[in-house]
């Protein structure tokens, strides 16, 4: 479980999402990569519109670099960050974050589905499909 604030200044955790497949997005502002990420999953975040799916991205910049990143490269999806406390806020280190982007893909009983999901958008399409099925 994770407690990090979204945009709106609330207080989130894994419970917010209860039976929902979760995309969880680990990136910060100036991250090349990152941002080729965020391209690569859009046309899977408009297929996935529903209630079923989230794509948490998680920033790890201080608050008003994030709320910039934000504005600048319009990134789809439910929007939270690590509290000012960067790398070193407690999800970092609860999901592994050893790189920029990571990623982790979790299942609707808020398990881990897969630890490293794709970065092929029909392959995680696909994964998230698999997800969905889990009971």
């Amino acid at each position: 479980d994770f407690i990090i604030e979204n945009v709106n200044g609330e207080k989130i955790n894994l419970d917010s999402f209860k039976g929902k497949v979760i995309y969880m997005d680990f990136w910060y502002a100036a991250c090349g990569p990152c941002h080729v990420l965020f391209e690569t999953t859009k046309p899977v975040k408009k297929y996935f519109s529903s209630d079923d799916v989230v794509f948490l991205n998680i920033s790890v910049d201080k608050k008003d670099i994030w709320k910039k990143a934000l504005d600048k490269y319009n990134i789809i999806g439910y929007n939270a960050f690590t509290e000012n406390q960067t790398s070193n806020h407690s999800i970092i280190k609860a999901y592994k974050v050893n790189g920029y982007p990571t990623t982790c893909l979790i299942d609707k009983n808020g398990n881990i589905f897969t630890a490293n999901p794709s970065n092929i958008a029909d392959e995680v399409k696909k994964q998230i499909e698999d997800a969905l099925k889990i009971e």
